[in-house]
């Protein structure tokens, strides 16, 4: 079977964004359906789940799927990037060139640094991380919005996990810094997504990272936006 990826034009909007952030699949499958027109036996073929087992998803006749290995199948199935599902990047992803003349999905730097540290993170993966954000940042005025949020909520979500382990002060300091400018370039793109309840939530959650490092120039920044 040819390989199948989901348009980048689904793959940017909210709630198809928010349905694999929350790994809601019987709103992935009803969003899919809706959007991309597959049907319920073709994306049971393409997953291997099956028409039928899809169909009571989207009916919410079975719970919903928690099991790893199947939200894999899924993601590979239907060709879903793996940062938007919470996975580590799926092995079809394989460089893009985007319109600016970069790889799209190449191996970015913060990843190969973190992969090696991935029990905790080092300040290596961390000073990635930051780059990576910074640049994102850079990119933001010039990229589409649709363009550029999954690869903001994928780093975000890396972040999430370094802030759940122990770490050092230090390093727990400049994680909620991190933490905070990707909340605060999300709060950004989804404004201009049109999303403003999404939006203001994302400032908020900047606004309290810069308390929290008792970062002033974080804070300015975040309520300035």
């Amino acid at each position: 079977m040819d390989e199948y990826r989901i348009p980048r034009e689904l793959t940017g909007r909210p709630e198809f964004i928010k349905a694999c952030r929350d790994r809601e699949m019987a709103e992935v499958f009803r969003l899919v359906r809706k959007w991309v027109g597959l049907s319920n036996s073709g994306m049971g073929r393409m997953t291997g789940l099956g028409g039928n087992r899809v169909g009571e998803l989207i009916n919410g006749k079975r719970y919903e799927i928690k099991k790893i290995e199947l939200i894999e199948a899924i993601a590979d199935g239907l060709g879903i990037p793996g940062d938007m599902l919470g996975l580590a990047a799926r092995p079809w992803e394989t460089p893009a060139v985007d319109q600016q003349g970069g790889m799209e999905n190449e191996p970015q730097p913060w990843r190969l640094a973190d992969a090696l540290t991935r029990s905790s993170v080092s300040p290596t993966a961390l000073d990635q991380m930051e780059r990576a954000a910074m640049k994102l940042a850079g990119l933001y005025p010039s990229t589409p919005p649709e363009q550029l949020m999954p690869q903001v909520l994928g780093l975000s979500s890396r972040v999430r996990e370094i802030l759940s382990l122990p770490s050092s002060l230090r390093i727990k300091r400049r994680s909620v810094q991190l933490a905070g400018i990707l909340a605060g370039l999300a709060g950004h793109i989804y404004l201009d997504l049109g999303d403003r309840f999404r939006s203001a939530s994302f400032y908020e959650v900047g606004r309290v990272a810069g308390e929290e490092a008792e970062d002033d120039g974080l804070i300015a920044w975040v309520l300035t936006m």
